[in-house]
């Protein structure tokens, strides 16, 4: 029987696929020693690849089907592609290899095991750019069956130690990785296993609310819905890692749990162990330390300006304060000229964005400075810095914590002592932080 072709909604459905998966116990996978025993009958190599090649070539495969098993075990969509890469490019400097992915690839496709839509570029036709799209692969029933058999769940899933600090985009000055990135490592590492140990969980219910919500956000940035869309309902993804972007002093956040891809509204709902949790929040964290580089106290609320106190003017100002800090633009002349964003308009009413943010502008001149610059990696080195001292404090007290960049959520119970370890994270500031409470909330059966 003929293979049904995806449709256009399907295969933009996917997300990509993350080379550090791994499965949590691999010499104990039936799935992976099936699949290995397979690809290795048909080799009939005339020699054995060195110690290198073979542990690049296990891990090769080890991590496409990691992320196929990710893919078919999504609670929101079991039918979602994963897109990959088949450019050899994208594996220099890391464990993989492209000769062991299209050899997977060949051998899952000939089994019956995955369903491959190719990937294409083309050329616009002034031969200058490109578009295009990855490699979507998506397992089969039969392989959902074998995932099943063989008792693969959410915790089957994680993150390979070797790719827990992760450098994107590297410049030519970057130099190798600072001794205090290397230190986060041990850290990632523990919290990790500690939530391996623990129940993270949110009422089935809300799922198809997610779905819905998920796609409503994603007109705020398209990096961030990008992510939003990779982690949404894949509770595989609780195994924590560090981005950095360029060099090692710009980014550095943590990403790679699944409740980072939940909107605001929702997280109130998550459950820890069980239990309710509430959230802690560094209130307008990177207003304030720009405030604090340039010595000054900052203005009560800064994401509101003149006569406007809705939530949804701040809102606006938020997206305004983060779109000067994080865009790079070519003069202080042409930032000032900046168009509002689609989610503006409403808010705004009949005054004009120019207008609005004229009057933004005169609130932060003094921080103009950092504005138009792309100043907001290097805040995110920051906050990265302070979100690991704060996991750091918990994982000392052996609390379960959920961080989401510059907010983190504990069992109720733990309140307390997650406020404790986030004012002393911040003491090398000098200052008491703002911290902002959102409690938690339940949804009858």
């Amino acid at each position: 029987m003929a293979e049904s072709q995806p449709t256009a909604d399907e295969l933009e459905n996917s997300f990509p696929m993350d080379i550090g998966r791994r499965f949590r116990n691999p010499a104990d996978n039936a799935l992976l020693s099936s699949i290995l025993a397979g690809m290795r009958s048909k080799e009939h190599r005339t020699r054995a690849r060195s110690a290198i090649a073979e542990k690049r070539w296990l891990a090769s495969i080890e991590a496409m089907l990691a992320n196929l098993t990710a893919a078919a075990l999504n609670v929101m969509d079991a039918n979602r592609y994963v897109a990959v890469s088949f450019d050899r490019n994208q594996y220099n400097d890391t464990e993989l290899t492209l000769d062991a992915l299209v050899q997977c690839r060949k051998h899952l496709k000939e089994q019956g095991l995955i369903e491959v839509a190719r990937g294409f570029r083309r050329w616009d036709a002034d031969g200058v750019g490109c578009f295009g799209r990855r490699t979507r692969l998506r397992a089969t029933a039969k392989l959902r069956e074998m995932i099943d058999r063989d008792g693969l769940r959410d915790r089957s899933v994680t993150q390979a130690p070797a790719n827990l600090i992760n450098l994107k985009g590297a410049k030519p000055d970057a130099g190798a990785e600072p001794g205090e990135v290397a230190d986060s490592r041990p850290l990632l590492m523990a919290v990790n296993a500690r939530l391996a140990k623990t129940e993270i969980a949110i009422h089935d219910s809300m799922w198809p609310f997610l779905s819905r919500k998920i796609v409503e956000d994603e007109g705020e940035d398209r990096d961030a819905a990008y992510r939003k869309r990779s982690y949404a309902g894949d509770l595989t993804a609780a195994s924590l890692y560090r981005v950095f972007k360029y060099n090692w002093r710009s980014g550095g956040r943590i990403y790679g749990g699944w409740w980072m891809s939940l909107p605001r509204t929702a997280r109130p709902y998550l459950t820890i162990n069980g239990s309710p949790t509430v959230e802690l929040d560094y209130k307008t964290l990177h207003p304030l330390l720009l405030y604090l580089r340039a010595g000054l106290p900052m203005p009560d609320d800064p994401y509101l300006v003149g006569q406007w106190k809705s939530q949804a003017m701040r809102d606006v100002g938020k997206r305004t304060f983060n779109r000067l800090l994080n865009r790079q633009i070519a003069s202080a002349a042409n930032w000032r000229n900046m168009l509002a964003s689609p989610d503006d308009k409403e808010p705004l009413g009949q005054v004009p964005f120019k207008e609005y943010l004229a009057m933004f502008t005169h609130k932060h001149e003094a921080l103009a400075p950092w504005l138009g610059i792309g100043a907001g990696l290097g805040l995110q080195y920051d906050d990265s810095v302070l979100a690991l001292d704060v996991l750091r404090r918990m994982e000392d007290e052996n609390v379960p914590v959920l961080p989401i960049h510059d907010s983190f959520i504990v069992q109720e119970e733990h309140e307390a002592c997650l406020r404790l370890a986030m004012e002393a994270a911040f003491e090398r500031y000098g200052i008491i932080p703002q911290i902002e409470r959102k409690g938690p909330k339940s949804i009858s059966a």
